[in-house]
């Protein structure tokens, strides 16, 4: 299975954990806000360069706390806080795993980046966007999370995020936000898998 819809989950996770410790009336915080009390949906696109290489793709996320659904490059994975689905319905492989047997600060797992961000990340520096509608936020961290470094564009009128760029081992990751919307909350049965996996053609790796 595709890393890449996985790791932007990972990373988005991680910047949602990061505006929850900066200052009041920054766009960081007033982002933080609207995501901390609704269901938030989001389409992006992504081009993550390895070793010269790039590679591109695209999805929709729903993320609602530390619950989210993330549908792209062939994947879709579901979390509810506690368990995480992984399912590449064509293939019909389905992988289950618990937040918590995931390894700390690796970068297939956003629960826990999102749970310790607060420990991990500092707002190392802001500067303006080129048209004045933006802030840009450079991000360092703390101890090793398995990102070196984090920038975030965010616009000032209503605190959407725009772009954001993530260095992992001297790889670069840049995702665009096509569209954030701020809905309602959804019921908690969003987040657990949407189609039947059980039958004998899915291949099922449960390593809870």
């Amino acid at each position: 299975m595709a890393m890449f819809p996985k790791f932007f989950i990972t990373v988005f996770l991680s910047f949602v954990s990061v505006v929850a410790v900066a200052s009041d009336g920054t766009p960081l915080e007033n982002l933080y806000s609207g995501l901390s009390g609704s269901c938030t949906e989001i389409r992006y696109s992504f081009i993550f360069t390895v070793n010269g290489m790039k590679h591109v793709g695209e999805g929709e996320l729903c993320l609602q706390g530390q619950s989210y659904v993330l549908r792209g490059n062939g994947l879709e994975i579901f979390s509810n806080g506690k368990d995480v689905w992984v399912a590449d319905v064509c293939a019909k492989e389905m992988t289950i795993s618990t937040v918590e047997d995931l390894s700390y600060g690796s970068v297939s797992d956003p629960v826990l980046l999102l749970s310790s961000m607060n420990e991990i990340f500092r707002v190392a520096g802001q500067t303006a966007g080129t048209d004045g509608a933006t802030v840009i936020y450079e991000m360092l961290p703390l101890k090793d999370c398995g990102v070196d470094k984090a920038v975030l564009e965010i616009r000032k009128k209503d605190a959407i995020l725009t772009k954001a760029g993530f260095s992992i081992d001297g790889n670069m990751m840049e995702i665009t936000i096509d569209s954030m919307k701020h809905l309602p909350l959804k019921d908690a049965s969003v987040f657990f898998p949407s189609f039947d996996y059980s039958d004998s053609s899915w291949i099922v790796s449960d390593i809870r």
